[in-house]
């Protein structure tokens, strides 16, 4: 990947930032003061495992230090730095969507199934801020299971569904199968409302 490189006006960006976030703060004081070598020695995290400035640039090629797997300072710091190597930083509203679903059922209600919630950013959701409105009605959330919360790769939900088989599904013949789009809608803990959709596959068992 060709990296765009950071320009003295990316800089200058930069410190226009920190003066507004940080108005009673002296920035170019700041910076006279600051020693680079110090800087760069210090730890991201508030344990002495935690890794140093200096050192991110390793871990962000080789990832799999034990410490960072429970660490949640140097995940976001390593998140960060990676945005700024690669220049990609985080959309402000990430992507949602779906894993395929696959669901069996005897022709007995309710219909029950479980499914994934994928999103591209480290989001926290909820069940009761989660909504089935396509094809189920009347659909309760049940969860969810984190199966993946990290600040690299984003996060993926496991929920598990209680409903009742919708119309386009409700004269599936035994042994004959269906396809369908599931669509949920919900909003995250940060404040992102969103909707995500996947492909279901409704199988209906013989006899």
């Amino acid at each position: 990947m060709r990296r765009k490189p950071v320009s003295l006006a990316d800089a200058e960006r930069a410190i226009e930032t920190l003066r507004l976030f940080n108005p009673k703060k002296d920035i170019e004081r700041f910076f006279a003061e600051s020693d680079p070598a110090r800087v760069l020695a210090g730890r991201v995290g508030p344990t002495k495992e935690c890794l140093t400035v200096e050192s991110l640039c390793d871990h962000m090629r080789e990832p799999q230090d034990t410490h960072l797997k429970t660490c949640h300072h140097c995940l976001e710091a390593l998140h960060r730095y990676k945005s700024v190597y690669e220049r990609a930083f985080v959309p402000a509203k990430p992507k949602f969507w779906l894993d395929p679903i696959e669901v069996t059922t005897d022709g007995s209600l309710p219909l029950q199934f479980d499914f994934i919630l994928q999103c591209s950013a480290p989001v926290r959701v909820r069940a009761e801020a989660i909504e089935v409105i396509e094809p189920f009605s009347r659909a309760e959330c049940h969860g969810p299971k984190a199966i993946r919360h990290d600040a690299l790769v984003g996060a993926s939900y496991k929920f598990h569904c209680i409903t009742t088989v919708p119309e386009s599904m409700a004269h599936l013949k035994p042994g004959n199968e269906c396809s369908e789009t599931v669509l949920v809608r919900g909003h995250t803990e940060e404040g992102f409302l969103f909707r995500a959709s996947g492909p279901v596959r409704l199988h209906r068992l013989e006899g």
